[in-house]
């Protein structure tokens, strides 16, 4: 028998005017006692109620490399696309 271990994933949504203020929450995360293989932020790439085109933080890309991935969602399905965009989905 193989001994696989159980793997901590968190998804996560956001919008526009509240991605920059996500580093603290992924710090929390991070910092947990039991610690996340990976966090996924799901991210429509054009939000209905929102104009302005969304900005990844570059903490994302350099701070958070190994641990946080963006998943960019082709269509905005509001508050459900969390439930909608699981990882392997």
């Amino acid at each position: 028998m193989v001994n696989q271990k159980n793997k901590l994933i968190i998804s996560l949504t956001t919008i526009p005017s509240r991605i920059n203020e996500l580093d603290e929450v992924l710090d929390s995360l991070i910092n947990q006692r039991l610690k996340a293989d990976m966090i996924f932020i799901n991210i429509p790439k054009q939000y209905k109620r929102f104009k302005q085109p969304i900005k990844i933080p570059d903490s994302f890309h350099t701070k958070y490399k190994n641990t946080v991935k963006v998943h960019f969602l082709d269509e905005d399905f509001g508050i459900v696309h969390q439930e909608l965009c699981q990882p392997g989905q």
